[in-house]
């Protein structure tokens, strides 16, 4: 077993691991001040802790001592007319309560360590997917939310990757077209597809909106079939919801769907091979938790594109913590 070694700079060990314990405490502080109304209530001026305390009820000097904490956490700070919303505190504002639905699935996380059952399916009856698919508000929301924790991520995308010579992209399970409009605004040529499912692709972006001359928005399964005949596909954040058998199919689908000469683009977030830091575990247990996917490294992504009939070419990080992963049929 490798200890962590104390230095000049590090607290003890023991110190880190129960600084990680008090994880906790930051959600529910998250969670009170949004439930409370105290991001909203300083959305357009400082307030001091009375008068937060006068609109929401609260204990004036318990209060106080949260917003002093979440100002430690960068989310607040004190000026002369009380406390102020700092960006990170305007972030949680934006966000807002995130998925109460997912609170009941994190205490079942040990029951799916212990049988690699999902905790969707202990605490809702259903993974993810099916729960969202009979909900149509919490579906929405989910969208939402997953915009906002991508910020940042489809132009580091299109940084990184050149969709020089490519004429028509499909997006295959593309969400509310997001990552396809912004690779059709830097690249005039390319024509896009964005496909998902019906109730999906009901919710895209305003944005796709300016390209509707060259963007086709298409309803369906994709363990049935996708859109045939295009030169790339796109696959952002999907291969990592499925097992093994699952992602499997959905590349199957596409290898029979891709122009011969075609490419195959997989944006995910890759497992280091050496064990480095990376956002990547962390997602992997959300996995574990809501879809019975999982996060893969290199090799392991190899792997499944050769058992769909693809050969992974190479893989372009970008600067975010994804990578986009490029593939050609074989």
């Amino acid at each position: 077993m490798t200890v962590t070694q104390e230095s000049p700079t590090m607290p003890p060990p023991t110190v880190q691991v129960f600084g990680m314990w008090l994880g906790v405490l930051v959600t529910q502080m998250l969670r009170i001040a949004g439930d409370r109304g105290v991001w909203q209530q300083l959305s357009d001026h400082p307030r001091t802790s009375a008068e937060l305390a006068a609109a929401t009820g609260d204990d004036a000097p318990s209060l106080d001592r949260l917003l002093r904490a979440l100002a430690g956490l960068g989310l607040l700070s004190r000026q002369a007319q009380g406390w102020a919303l700092t960006p990170l505190g305007i972030a949680a504002a934006e966000l807002g309560r995130l998925t109460p639905w997912a609170d009941a699935a994190y205490d079942e996380l040990g029951r799916a360590v212990q049988t690699g059952t999902t905790a969707m399916t202990f605490s809702h009856g259903c993974t993810l997917f099916d729960y969202l698919a009979t909900r149509p508000d919490d579906a929405a929301d989910f969208d939402r939310i997953m915009t906002l924790v991508n910020a940042g991520e489809p132009q580091a995308v299109a940084d990184a990757y050149d969709f020089a010579g490519v004429e028509r992209l499909v997006d295959v399970g593309g969400g509310n077209g997001t990552l396809l409009a912004e690779v059709l605004g830097r690249a005039p040529a390319l024509r896009g597809v964005l496909f998902d499912r019906p109730g999906t692709v009901d919710r895209t972006v305003d944005e796709l909106a300016r390209f509707a001359d060259r963007c086709e928005i298409t309803g369906g399964d994709f363990f049935d079939a996708v859109p045939p005949g295009a030169d790339a596909y796109l696959l952002s954040h999907i291969v990592h919801d499925w097992a093994e058998p699952e992602a499997v199919s959905i590349l199957t689908r596409v290898r029979e769907a891709i122009a011969p000469a075609g490419r195959l683009l997989i944006v995910e977030n890759v497992v280091p091979a050496d064990g480095a830091p990376h956002p990547a575990y962390l997602l992997d247990m959300l996995m574990l938790m809501l879809t019975g996917g999982r996060e893969r490294t290199e090799d392991e992504y190899a792997d499944l594109l050769a058992r769909a009939g693809f050969r992974l070419e190479r893989v372009i990080p970008t600067r975010s913590s994804v990578s986009v992963l490029e593939a050609v049929p074989c």
